[in-house]
C-alpha cells in the first residue's frame, strides 16, 4: 500500500513513455511542505536517545560479569570412600589439591592398589590422559600427564602426600601446525603452551615433583581400592572449568536495561514523528482467505506429526536443555563444552519451552510450525504487495503467484526446517525485514523502518547465517531514504537516520546480555584447536554432503536447492535476453516511480489522472487506502 497526500499533483506520464527498461522513469514528486518544529524535535530526541542505546549496546561486550566456579569435594564420607564416575563437559578441571595419608597407602595396597585414579584404572592409558597413583610391593607411584611424577618406597609413620595443580584453562592446538603465511591461521598466543599448567608433588611439605605441563590431567572418574579408613585420609578437590557460566554484575545490568528503555524510547520518539507527518488515513476492510493461506499451515501442521528426525535434532535439543540447567549455552557433547556466544537466545527460548511442553519430537516442532506458518503469511504480503505493482488488472497472474509461492514454501520448509535447530528464526525474521521495509517505505513510517533494523538484528544473533539479513536491509536503502529524509535539513535526516538504525542495536543486546566478549574468543579458540573455519572456499563442501547418501543428502533437500539453482540461472538467461531485445522489465516494487496503477484510492475530490468521485466517497479533500484487515491487498 502507497500513502500520498492530498497536495500531490504531479501527473501520471502517458503509459508509452519510458518504455525501454534502462531509462530513468520520471518520479513522483511531493511538494515539500513546511518544516514542523515538533515533529524535528521529536527527531532530534529520538536521535539522542539512540545514541544512549548504541553507546550502552556496544559497552555490553566488554561489561564485566560474574563468573561461577563451582567446587567438587570428594568423598562425601571420608571414612568410607566409593568410587564414583565424574565426567567433566570441560574434561579437565581449573584447579586440584589432591591429599591422602600413608594410611590410606597402606590401605590401598591390601585392597588391590589404587590409592586415587582420575581415569578408569583399568585403561593402559590411565597415567598419560589422567593422574593414578598406585600402592603396590611397598612402592608409591604416581603417574600423570604421561610422565612418572613419584617413585619412592613407602615410608613408615604418619605422613602426607599432596597433589596440587593449577591451569589457565587454554585449549590444546591439537590440528597440524598452521603455516605462518596463511592470513587465516589462528593465533598460538590462544593455545596452550607448554607452561599452561603447573603441578607439584610434596610429602609433609617436601617438594618430591613440580615442574609445568602443557595441561592438568583429565577427570572422567574418582577412583580408589580403599574401602575403610577410620579418622579420613583421602581427600580430593576439584575447581571446574565452568567459565562460560556467567550472570550479569550490577554494572552490566544497568547497561542492559539502559539499553532496553532507550530503544523503546527511541520507538516512541520515531511513533511521535510519524504521528506529525501528514499522511492519508487507512480504512481496512475484511477480506476472505485464499486457498492457500488455509492449505500451508494446514500442511505444516501435519508435518509436526509426521515428518522424520532429523539429523541434528538430538543434538541441539540436548544443548537447549543442559542450558536450562547449568544457565549456559554450550556444545554438550564436543569441543571441550564450547560456548555459543553470540548465538545463544534461540537455545534459551528452546530450553524454556521444553521445560513447558516437554521433550517429545512432536512437542519440539511446533515453535518451527509455528515460525514456517508466520513466515509463509510475511511471505505472501510481500508477494501482494509486488503483485499489486506489477500486475494490478492480471487477477490470473496473481491466483498462480500465490499458488507458486505456497509450493515453493512448502518444498523448502518441510525437508529443511522442520526440526530444532536456529535458522528458522532467521527465515522468519529475514521475511519480516523484507516485509517492513516494503511496508515502512509505502506508508513512510520510520518506526517501521526501525523494526526493520531489529528483525534484522534479532535474526543475526540467533545464528551465524543471519549475516544474510544484510540483503534485505542493503537493497532497501533506497526505498528507506524518503522515509528518513527531512528536506532542506540535513542535520535531521542523520539524526532520524542514526535513530532508524538503532533498532539494530538488538543484536548486541540479546548476544552479550548473558555472555562476554571473552567467552566468544575462548569459544573460537576452543574451536578453532581441534577443527578449522569453514569459508568460501570450503562451501564445496556443503554441496558434496547434499549429493551424499546421508541424512544431509535426502531427495527432499537437494531436489529443491537444485530446482533454485536452475530457475536463478534461467531467470538471469531471461533477463539478458530482455535486455538485448529492450524489452521492458517490472519496475522493483516500492520504487519510487512511475507505478502502473494507483491502488484501490477513495477520494472525495477527483484528480485529474486519478479515480473518479461515488456517492459514497469520503468528504472532500480526503482520501483513504482500502485494505483487508486479516489479509493484505490483492
Amino acid at each position: 500500500m502507497t500513502d500520498v497526500s492530498d497536495a500531490v499533483r504531479a501527473d501520471v506520464p502517458a503509459p508509452d513513455e519510458g518504455r525501454r527498461w534502462w531509462r530513468r522513469r520520471p518520479a513522483l514528486r511531493l511538494p515539500e511542505l513546511p518544516a514542523d518544529r515538533r515533529g524535528r524535535r521529536a527527531g532530534l530526541y529520538a536521535g539522542l536517545s539512540a545514541l544512549v542505546a548504541v553507546v550502552c549496546a556496544a559497552l555490553l561486550p566488554f561489561a564485566p560479569v560474574s563468573v561461577n566456579q563451582p567446587t567438587v569435594s570428594w568423598p562425601l564420607d571420608p571414612e568410607r570412600p566409593q568410587s564414583t564416575l565424574l565426567t567433566l563437559t570441560a574434561y579437565r578441571p581449573l584447579a586440584m589439591d589432591i591429599r591422602f595419608t600413608c594410611d590410606a597407602v597402606r590401605a590401598a595396597q591390601a585392597g588391590g592398589g589404587v590409592v586415587v585414579s582420575t581415569a578408569a584404572p583399568a585403561m593402559p592409558t590411565a597415567g598419560a590422559v589422567g593422574l593414578i597413583a598406585t600402592a603396590r610391593d611397598g612402592r608409591l607411584q604416581v603417574r600423570g600427564m604421561d610422565e612418572l611424577l613419584v617413585d619412592e618406597r613407602i615410608p613408615d609413620g604418619p605422613c602426607e602426600y599432596r597433589i596440587t595443580g593449577a591451569s589457565s584453562g587454554l585449549p590444546s592446538f591439537v590440528r597440524e601446525e598452521p603455516d605462518p603465511a596463511d592470513l587465516d591461521a589462528p593465533n598460538p598466543a590462544a593455545f596452550a603452551g607448554p607452561d599452561n599448567a603447573h603441578v607439584t608433588v610434596t610429602r609433609d611439605g617436601r617438594v618430591l615433583e613440580s615442574g609445568p605441563f602443557e595441561q592438568l590431567p583429565d577427570v572422567d572418574v574418582l577412583a580408589t581400592d580403599v574401602r575403610g579408613l577410620p579418622g579420613g585420609g583421602l581427600s580430593v578437590q576439584l575447581r571446574l572449568d565452568d567459565e562460560f557460566t556467567s550472570s550479569p554484575t550490577v554494572l552490566k545490568s544497568v547497561l542492559i536495561w539502559l539499553t532496553v528503555f532507550a530503544l523503546l524510547g527511541t520507538v516512541l520518539l520515531l511513533a511521535n514523528v510519524a504521528r506529525l507527518t501528514p499522511r492519508v488515513p487507512m480504512v481496512w476492510r475484511f477480506a476472505w482467505p485464499r486457498v492457500v493461506d488455509l492449505l500451508v499451515p494446514a500442511v505444516i501442521v501435519l508435518w509436526i506429526f509426521v515428518a522424520p528426525a532429523t539429523d541434528d535434532d538430538g543434538y541441539y535439543a540436548a544443548m537447549a536443555r543442559n542450558s536450562a540447567l547449568s544457565g549456559e549455552v554450550g556444545n554438550y557433547y564436543q569441543l571441550y563444552d564450547q560456548n555459543f556466544t553470540p548465538f545463544t537466545w534461540f537455545y534459551q527460548a528452546l530450553g524454556w519451552w521444553q521445560e513447558l511442553a516437554g521433550n517429545s519430537a512432536v512437542q519440539q516442532r511446533v515453535p518451527a510450525a509455528v515460525f514456517g506458518i508466520v513466515t509463509f503469511y510475511a511471505l505472501r504480503h510481500v508477494a501482494a504487495i509486488a503483485l499489486r505493482e506489477w500486475a494490478p488488472d492480471a487477477r490470473a497472474l496473481r491466483m498462480l503467484a500465490h499458488a507458486v509461492l505456497a509450493v515453493v514454501f512448502l518444498a523448502w520448509w518441510i525437508p529443511q526446517d522442520m526440526g530444532v535447530r536456529p535458522e528458522t528464526v532467521v527465515a522468519l525474521c529475514g521475511a519480516f525485514t523484507l516485509l517492513t521495509v516494503l511496508v515502512a517505505a509505502r506508508r513512510s513510517q520510520p518506526v517501521l523502518a526501525w523494526l526493520a533494523f531489529a528483525f534484522a538484528g534479532l535474526g543475526f544473533s540467533a545464528h551465524p547465517t543471519g549475516f544474510t539479513l544484510l540483503a534485505p536491509l542493503l537493497a532497501g536503502l533506497p526505498l528507506l531514504w524518503p522515509v528518513v529524509r527531512v528536506p532542506g535539513d540535513r542535520l535531521g535526516t542523520a539524526v532520524r537516520a542514526f535513530a532508524v538504525a538503532s533498532g539494530s542495536m538488538v543484536a548486541p543486546l540479546l548476544a552479550f546480555a548473558d555472555g562476554a566478549l571473552r567467552d566468544f574468543f575462548r569459544g573460537q579458540a576452543l574451536f578453532l584447536s581441534l577443527q578449522g573455519q569453514d569459508n568460501w572456499t570450503t562451501e564445496i563442501t556443503r554441496y558434496q554432503f547434499l549429493l551424499s547418501q546421508i541424512p544431509m543428502g535426502n531427495f527432499a533437500k537437494r531436489g529443491v536447492i537444485l530446482v533454485c539453482l536452475v530457475a536463478l540461472v534461467w531467470f538471469a538467461a531471461l533477463a539478458v535476453a530482455a535486455r538485448a531485445r529492450r524489452v521492458p522489465l517490472p519496475p522493483r516494487s516500492g520504487t519510487p516511480g512511475r507505478p502502473r496503477r494507483w491502488p484501490s484510492r477513495r477520494c472525495g475530490s477527483p484528480r485529474p489522472s486519478g479515480p473518479t468521485t461515488s456517492a459514497r466517497s469520503p468528504a472532500p479533500g480526503r482520501c483513504s487506502w482500502r485494505c483487508s484487515w486479516s489479509w493484505p491487498c490483492r
